[in-house]
Order: structure tokens, then sequence, then C-alpha cells
């Protein structure tokens, strides 16, 4: 996967859609492609490429810091508006709501 592909797909989302993504974020010793800002969690969601993540015990303690993390396919590397509110709108909304986007619909894939 291209790590780079990812955070240009997710740049172009986080315009398009109307979301913060900051791309290379680091938390302590992890980084992550990016983090989704109010989504998934109240702290984010960070992403990372699915053939390339931290060790399972790493990525339990971010979430134990608040964080959810999604494991990305390549399926990523490209904007798809529909691709990308689908995968919002399962991670669930944590932000406030008067900056929720107006797309989002909270439907969880099933």
């Amino acid at each position: 996967m291209n790590a780079g592909a990812v955070q240009a797909a997710f740049d172009e989302a986080a315009r398009s859609l109307g979301f913060r993504f900051e791309p290379n974020f680091v938390v302590g010793e992890c980084k992550a492609i990016g983090l989704v800002h109010a989504f998934g969690s109240v702290r984010g969601t960070l992403v990372f490429a699915y053939e390339d993540h931290p060790r399972p015990a790493v990525l339990e303690g971010l979430r134990s810091e608040g964080y959810f993390y999604s494991l990305l396919a390549e399926s990523y590397e490209r904007f798809e508006a529909q691709r990308f509110r689908g995968t919002l709108d399962d991670w669930g909304y944590f932000g406030p709501e008067d900056a929720k986007p107006f797309w989002y619909t909270g439907k969880a894939w099933s």
C-alpha cells in the first residue's frame, strides 16, 4: 500500500466532505498515516495500512487512550466519495453537533 496515496485521498476527502484530517499523526512512538478528527471516537480515528500496522498490544494501548483505529486496504489509495462517506458513517461522528457534515447519516455497515 502507498501511504502517500492514502494521505492524498484522505486530504481530498476532507476537503470534499468537510472533515479534518491530520496526516503523519504521531502518538508516542507510533506513527499513523493520519488522524481523522471527530470520527470513530472523541479523539478521532488513527488510520494505518492493513499490512503495516502496530502490534496488537500497541493498538490496544491506543484504544485505551481513547483513539479508534482502522486498518485500511489499498482501495483507500484513491478518493471515492461514496466509499469515504460510508466509512465515516460506519465509524460514527463524535464531534460538535454544529460541525457535523450534512451528508452524515450514522448508518453503520452490517
